[in-house]
Formats: C-alpha cells, structure tokens, sequence
C-alpha cells in the first residue's frame, strides 16, 4: 500500500533510541504545530507500524544502535527498509554531531536532517516543509 496523506498537519513517527529526545520532539511537533506524532525506540516495531499505518513523514535517529560499528549503519539500513515498503514516504535523521565528511554523503540518503540539542523552530521547519513537498509530489502525481 503507498503511502496517502493524512488529514490536517500529518502524522510523523519518531524512531529515536533516546526517551528524553523523542518526548521532546514529540512535545514540540504535537504541542507546538499539532502534528499527529508517534514513537518507536524499536526499528522493528517501527518498521511494522510503517507497513500497516499511514505516515507523512518519519524522522530517524542517525546513532541508533545496531550490530555494525559504524556510525549511521543501522539506521541507513533503516531508511533503506523504509524505502523499499514506501518509497515515496519522507525520510529526515537527527543527528548529535556536525554533518561533515562522510557523514553528510552518507545523510543526503535521508530527506533532510536535523541537528540535536533539536531546536524547536529547526525541527517545526524540516516537518513541515518536507510534508508539504511530498503532499504537493503526490498532488502533481495524481493530475
């Protein structure tokens, strides 16, 4: 099923390992700009939620645990899950240090990014300008 867009400002789920930064996040897109925002600590379970509900966006912690050692593995692997359910779904990460180098190449993979300690007004923005690019993709798409 591709992904359809949901009524009113969209419905974002935050897969982020750190509690106190997903309940920040949420707070601020939920409270702020009433966004409808979820959460997943767990890839897995944020991957079924994926499959079997309907996002506008979806926003990854960059430093997710996982077997690899490198920085960003399991959550490239991540977004690559993502792409192959809902290729067309928005794919923003949030990350704790400077996009620079490699890390930058391997973050244009993403949709956007955002820096963390996540400022209010920098997350408000990437949410809200990437739904608005995807819904007006698929709008163009349906003409």
């Amino acid at each position: 099923m591709e992904n359809i867009r949901s009524n009113g400002p969209g419905r974002i789920l935050v897969i982020e390992r750190d509690l106190a930064v997903s309940r920040f996040v949420e707070f601020v897109l939920g409270n702020l700009e009433a966004f409808d925002v979820s959460a997943e600590t767990e890839p897995e379970l944020a991957l079924r939620r994926i499959k079997d509900e309907l996002w506008d966006l979806i926003l990854v912690d960059f430093e997710l645990p996982g077997a690899a050692e490198q920085t960003g593995a399991a959550a490239l692997e991540l977004l690559a899950a993502i792409r192959a359910i809902k290729p067309r779904l928005p794919v923003a990460m949030m990350t704790a240090f400077p996009v620079a180098g490699a890390t930058g190449d391997q973050l244009h993979a993403a949709d956007g990014h955002v820096t963390k300690p996540i400022i209010p007004s920098h997350v408000i923005g990437l949410a809200t300008n990437l739904i608005q690019h995807s819904r007006s993709a698929h709008d163009r798409a349906s003409d």
